[in-house]
């Protein structure tokens, strides 16, 4: 989320063009006053997602083997 990540209400309207900067700051407020309940929402919603959908080296073993050989191709680079 732009604001838990230092954005300033003004920089969050440009990735959200249609709200009002009025209605970023009303919704960063609501969230400061609300922060533990809205925290455990997106915790148990999380939670719920994981549970949901099977990891890709399950769904898609193939995929998975080659984002893996891509991944460990690129590491090797970088040293």
């Amino acid at each position: 989320m732009g604001f838990q990540e230092g954005e300033s209400p003004e920089q969050i309207i440009k990735s959200f063009p249609t709200l009002t900067l009025a209605q970023v700051y009303g919704a960063i407020a609501y969230y400061l006053e609300n922060e533990k309940m809205i925290n455990e929402y997106l915790s148990q919603v999380q939670h719920e997602f994981e549970r949901s959908v099977p990891p890709l080296s399950q769904s898609n073993p193939e995929l998975f083997a080659r984002l893996q050989a891509a991944r460990e191709k690129m590491a090797s680079k970088r040293t």
